[in-house]
């Protein structure tokens, strides 16, 4: 989760300062007594083999940054695809993560499809699946096991990341207890650490103090496309 959070970052290159926002407030999770359960690492290692197979997530939110700045952001990514919706006072940054290429439009390459050189492209591939599987394995802190909760209609536990390790944040995530072990919402409750790889996201700019982002589909069937006609950044059709 911390490397889409640096990318929303990146977006803000190219939309000026809006005023600061903070996230908006998302339903408190119902407590829920425990009745014995998994290590927060066994059920980790659970929610990211799940990942590893899944077809396709789905997730929204909103993230604040250490410049008093925010980005909502909406992603759907399969295994090898990505789509990023990033929205900031008005202004929206689209990408698509597909075929090995990144496209963009908004921001600061303007409002049509252009094709990202690869110095520009190595972050948003964080934003598939595949990739966000591999981060999420080496970019996190001491995870222990919060209380069960029920959020919307699932049953969750909540693993606690004390975010002490390089490129994690600390956080709280809720899986789900049935299979397979998936996440219905990430909660950062304070800012990233340092020392985050660039193929995970990060990427000198703004830092993300705080997040909430919920998961609405997970496993569907996704397609996700380049876009017409991209030019790469001399002006030439891709």
């Amino acid at each position: 989760m911390t490397a889409v959070l640096v990318l929303a970052a990146l977006t803000l290159s190219g939309c000026g300062s809006p005023p600061a926002a903070r996230p908006p407030a998302t339903a408190a999770p119902t407590a829920v007594p425990s009745s014995g359960t998994d290590s927060a690492d066994q059920l980790y290692s659970q929610y990211l083999a799940a990942l590893r197979a899944a077809r396709s997530e789905h997730y929204r939110g909103t993230v604040a940054f250490n410049d008093g700045t925010s980005v909502s952001l909406e992603v759907t990514a399969t295994q090898t695809t990505a789509h990023l919706l990033a929205r900031t006072q008005g202004v929206t940054v689209e990408e698509i993560v597909t075929g090995g290429h990144v496209y963009q439009r908004g921001g600061s390459h303007g409002p049509e499809w252009v094709t990202l050189p690869p110095t520009e492209s190595v972050s948003a591939q964080a934003l598939t699946m595949e990739r966000e599987a591999q981060c999420a394995a080496r970019e996190h802190g001491r995870l222990r096991l919060g209380p069960r909760t029920r959020i919307g209609g699932h049953l969750v536990a909540t693993i606690v990341d004390d975010g002490a390790g390089p490129g994690a944040a600390p956080e709280n995530s809720y899986l789900t207890l049935d299979s397979p072990v998936h996440l219905v919402r990430v909660v950062q409750t304070g800012p990233e650490s340092g020392g985050g790889s660039a193929d995970c996201g990060h990427e000198p700019g703004p830092v993300a103090v705080s997040a909430s982002v919920d998961y609405d589909s997970f496993d569907s069937p996704a397609l996700i496309t380049p876009p017409p006609n991209p030019a790469d950044l001399g002006g030439q059709v891709a």
